[in-house]
């Protein structure tokens, strides 16, 4: 199968692509939110939802971006929105990873790191 001239396949990824970015955002956006409500100290224990169930559903989709991102004659833009939410999956796993260190400062670096990259 020729996947660059499958335009039904090519729009069929971009749409996956988009709903999973968005939901990585969304995801990102709500984990900001959490922060300034409850900041360094009590975000693990008052988040809803919690912070496990944010990374699970950040593992859903993270295989597949990753897949697509790295995928042979894949359009540009749609290949950087591919790894823009990969990054932000990454940014997540380390900020739970700077919690469990109990590393504020650590925690702090990648809450800007998410901030920076947010899409309100």
């Amino acid at each position: 199968m020729d996947y660059n001239d499958d335009k039904a396949f090519w729009a069929s990824a971009q749409a996956k692509v988009e709903q999973s970015w968005s939901e990585v955002f969304d995801i990102v956006n709500q984990l900001l939110k959490n922060h300034s409500e409850f900041g360094f100290e009590l975000i693990q224990k008052r988040s809803n939802p919690s912070l496990q169930d944010m990374h699970l559903s950040l593992q859903s989709v993270k295989g597949m971006l990753t897949g697509v991102a790295e995928f042979p004659g894949i359009d540009y833009a749609l290949s950087r929105l591919a790894v823009n939410a990969v990054q932000q999956i990454h940014h997540v796993e380390q900020l739970i990873a700077s919690l469990e260190r109990q590393s504020k400062e650590e925690y702090l670096d990648i809450i800007a790191c998410l901030a920076r990259q947010a899409q309100i």
